[in-house]
């Protein structure tokens, strides 16, 4: 085996602890793509997380995947029939290998009905381990809130001779600022007043939605990189759907449309409508933004991040718009249930 003298000891024991006996590896971004003799190949990731928690991951996905979703991808087992190989500094686990098809373009309508699938089948497979549910603690709304003070810094600089672009613009955009920001708080604030932040429902939440962590294969197409799973509420992947997998350019129809795309596969309750209201609000990306300028705000790139918070800013004016729509889902059913409840002593037998 020639592979020994290819490949570092740490990764040369991994990959004997599979069985393989490779013609090439090659590292693609964080994982390695191995390539065995006749052409099969596989995805290697190295990991820091737990033992213990790729485990149950691992159980997890498998029970959700026998449940019936197809857009997850089973983890490779060792000779030893493990799911997971222990070295002594990295985890590492096994899918096989997708060739993704470049050319293929999965809507958004695809991928929001898929997500509702794995959210609706993995309910089940994680009630024995509801221990384990993340529940919102008053560390969320207090970390929101010093993302506000960071923001309101370069905000505040009004009075400062020069103002680059990219401060005007956020200054132009104040008052959308306060507002969504305050809702987002102060939404999140009364959850935990009223629900003492635990949720309606959990099920296992992908926690890391982004185009780099979708396949698009020959028979379909399949969401990877779960190391950041936890058991949450659904809505926790929801809005972060529609904060990185949808256009800036969609307006409050076309989101409507898309989540009831997602409730005909995993409807919500309208507890939760209102919490994605809350972290719909939370503006995700520009907080992002906002970090990145201020850690480099060199002139050659600043054209780059006005238009960016151009496209940041028209997102949240419609999610701002939309939030305030789900909000009030809860009052509208409750009046409509009272207009339709019939009043005492009007009925005879």
């Amino acid at each position: 085996m020639a592979r020994s003298s290819m490949y570092d000891p740490e990764l040369t024991q991994v990959i004997s602890q599979y069985g393989w006996n490779p013609t090439a590896v090659h590292p693609v971004g964080s994982i390695y793509q191995v390539v065995e003799p006749d052409g099969t190949a596989y995805a290697l990731k190295r990991t820091k997380k737990s033992k213990e928690k790729l485990l149950l991951l691992h159980q997890f996905l498998e029970q959700t995947r026998e449940a019936g979703c197809q857009h997850i991808l089973p983890w490779i087992q060792t000779l030893a029939g493990e799911a997971v190989v222990t070295t002594d500094s990295r985890n590492w686990y096994a899918t096989p290998w997708i060739d993704t098809k470049e050319k293929q373009t999965l809507t958004p309508s695809q991928l929001i009905r898929s997500l509702g699938i794995f959210h609706r089948l993995a309910e089940p497979v994680v009630q024995p381990y509801i221990k384990l549910a993340n529940h919102v603690t008053e560390k969320l709304p207090r970390g929101w809130r010093g993302k506000k003070e960071e923001i309101f810094q370069l905000v505040e600089q009004e009075e400062r001779g020069f103002l680059s672009p990219f401060e005007k613009n956020l200054i132009k955009n104040r008052k959308q600022l306060e507002q969504t920001f305050h809702f987002a708080i102060s939404g999140m604030e009364k959850f935990l007043e009223h629900e003492s932040g635990k949720a309606p429902r959990y099920t296992l939440c992908h926690r890391r939605l982004h185009s780099s962590n979708i396949l698009p294969g020959d028979e379909g197409f399949y969401w990877i990189d779960f190391d950041h799973a936890q058991v949450n509420t659904p809505v926790r992947d929801v809005a972060m759907f529609f904060h990185r997998l949808v256009s800036d350019q969609g307006d409050v129809e076309e989101h409507a449309r898309l989540l009831q795309e997602y409730e005909q596969e995993n409807p919500l309750l309208p507890k939760e409508k209102r919490l994605l209201a809350v972290y719909l609000a939370y503006p995700e990306r520009l907080v992002k933004i906002v970090k990145a300028y201020m850690h480099e705000p060199k002139l050659s790139y600043e054209s780059t991040y006005v238009r960016q918070l151009d496209k940041v800013f028209r997102q949240i004016d419609v999610l701002q718009e939309w939030s305030k729509e789900l909000w009030v889902t809860k009052v509208r059913k409750q009046v409509q249930q009272a207009a339709t409840r019939p009043k005492k002593g009007k009925y005879k037998r």
